[in-house]
């Protein structure tokens, strides 16, 4: 476990979702053998049902050493529910030992970037699903490591911000800054947000192999024939948003450095942002006067819709098992 935890996420990775895959295939390899067994079994039935002479000479055959209790109490049924339990039990086993994987790598993976976040994220719940659905029934083991981490992502996502809120509004000197075009935009964004997801906000996830995002840059994304690769299907052209940064971990929110104040920042932007800036920040058909300090926590206020658009359970789809 000291071994997993000194790894870097981009080789983690990939051993993580061998062991999805791995373990999936388990899975999937017992589910099929129980089909198989079951309708052997009911085939059985059904040529007893009949009548048939050598099919019951030879069920009689297959159960001659067992005594005549056994035989009477003997009922197809019995089998498909161990069956159904062997299936339940090897899913429950992956996912516990999953979850060992997952749970020695808490604190890097609560430091992680968006994206790469996301794409744990997804892998890890699609696995979850997909066994799931074979075994028809929930399993909490490997699902509720999944979701602690994302909470704990969360707690320090948030605490990142709060800190960097603190900062920017304890050095800011309380005099008017021009509006650039990209804090405008970020606004533009806010107030689009309020009614629908702004696709500028939607992440691409790259790297996933299980799961993936339903919509991923505004493109249908499913499981390529070769190499596993995701794929697009139906691609469209997004708008673009200039403003939008990308989304800073705890750590680089901490290292950054203290914001200057509203007079150095107008002295340092003298050349550029003054060309294209603007007095006031228009919201709908409201101006407003901006100081560097609500500037700064607009920006960060986008990356929390980013977490709101990309983080849910709801975008997840189960990528096709490639051929």
């Amino acid at each position: 476990m000291q071994y997993l935890k000194g790894m870097e996420h981009q080789h983690f990775m990939p051993l993580l979702q061998k062991v999805y895959q791995r373990f999936l295939a388990l899975v999937e390899g017992i589910q099929a053998q129980n089909a198989l067994i079951i309708d052997i079994l009911d085939s059985i039935q059904y040529a007893i049902c009949l009548g048939d002479f050598w099919f019951f000479f030879f069920v009689n055959m297959i159960f001659s050493r067992k005594s005549t209790s056994s035989r009477e109490n003997f009922t197809s049924q019995d089998i498909v529910e161990d069956l159904s339990d062997l299936l339940s039990s090897t899913a429950e086993l992956s996912h516990t030992t999953s979850s060992q994987f997952l749970h020695a790598r808490t604190e890097p993976h609560s430091l992680l970037s968006l994206p790469r976040f996301l794409a744990l994220y997804f892998d890890s719940m699609a696995f979850v699903v997909k066994c799931e659905i074979l075994c028809r029934r929930m399993i909490i083991g490997l699902r509720g490591v999944v979701i602690r981490q994302a909470s704990l992502y969360l707690t320090k996502f948030h605490q990142g911000r709060i800190e960097r809120c603190a900062k920017v509004v304890l050095d800011e000197m309380w005099n008017q800054v021009d509006v650039g075009v990209e804090v405008q935009s970020v606004v533009d964004v806010l107030v689009r947000c309020a009614v629908k997801d702004a696709e500028e906000l939607k992440i691409d996830v790259e790297g996933v192999v299980l799961g993936s995002p339903s919509l991923a840059n505004g493109v249908r994304v499913h499981q390529s024939k070769e190499n596993g690769v995701s794929s697009p299907s139906s691609p469209r052209k997004l708008p673009k948003l200039r403003a939008v940064p990308p989304t800073k971990t705890f750590a680089e929110l901490s290292q950054m450095e203290a914001v200057p104040s509203s007079d150095s920042k107008e002295s340092t932007k003298s050349s550029g942002s003054t060309k294209d800036g603007a007095k006031h920040l228009k919201i709908e058909d409201r101006s407003y006067f901006v100081v560097s300090a609500t500037a700064e926590v607009l920006v960060l206020l986008i990356d929390y819709l980013k977490i709101v658009i990309n983080l849910r359970y709801d975008r997840l789809t189960l990528n096709a098992k490639p051929s």
